[in-house]
């Protein structure tokens, strides 16, 4: 789980430690009842980790036009 800390903060929310602005991995950078409380509080966002790779699914290729070119033609001059 991944905190967006939003601003620095060090108060009543973490005991007075500090905290500057940033990501946080939650539990190994912040403990969890940290996290929760400066979320309730709007100091903080909870980031959605990114899925990885494999389990996305593959976009459809591209639907080619085919284009059939024409001889030119010369243009009449007038008279």
């Amino acid at each position: 789980m991944i905190l967006n800390l939003l601003v620095d903060y060090r108060g009543v929310l973490t005991h007075e430690a500090y905290y500057t602005a940033g990501e946080y991995s939650i539990p190994d950078d912040m403990p969890e009842s940290y996290a929760k409380e400066l979320v309730k509080a709007g100091r903080a966002v909870m980031v959605d980790e990114p899925t990885p790779l494999e389990s996305l699914p593959e976009p459809e290729p591209e639907v080619k036009k085919i284009v059939t070119r024409r001889p030119r033609t010369r243009r009449k001059k007038a008279a």
